[in-house]
């Protein structure tokens, strides 16, 4: 790959990042850190968290509500399937650690957490608080 094919990559990789912290500013920031994508709704009780985790085991992936049971987090990490190619004409799809924030709009019970995870999607219920 040429040098200013690599810069405007880098470029665009940079502006990315840049509008993904405007857009989401309580999640983690830095190089090498991906954001799942996430639907969330709300239910009678609560809120249930549907998160696209392909390649993720379950058992890898780290929840937990903030003390002021509004914000959800979810970390873990995707590993690259074997080996990563000597040459990469194309990556679009993102490996290693991962962390998403989402804020709810009712305090939730962090101990009432129900995880399902189905076809690469990890889905969340959880509970409002008393």
């Amino acid at each position: 790959m040429n040098r200013r094919l690599e810069g405007l990559l880098d470029l665009r990789d940079r502006m990315n990042q840049l509008f993904e912290e405007l857009l989401h500013p309580h999640e983690p920031a830095g190089r090498g850190v991906w954001t799942p994508l996430a639907d969330v709704s709300e239910t009678d009780d609560g809120f249930v968290i549907a998160l696209e985790l392909p390649g993720v085991k379950p058992g890898e992936v780290e929840v937990e509500v903030g003390p002021d049971g509004r914000t959800v987090w979810v970390r873990g990490r995707r590993p690259y399937p074997g080996d990563p190619p000597e040459a990469v004409h194309r990556m679009e799809r993102h490996y290693g650690p991962f962390a998403r924030a989402i804020d709810v709009t009712a305090p939730v019970r962090a101990e009432t957490v129900e995880r399902r995870y189905l076809d690469g999607v990890l889905t969340l219920t959880l509970r409002r608080a008393a």
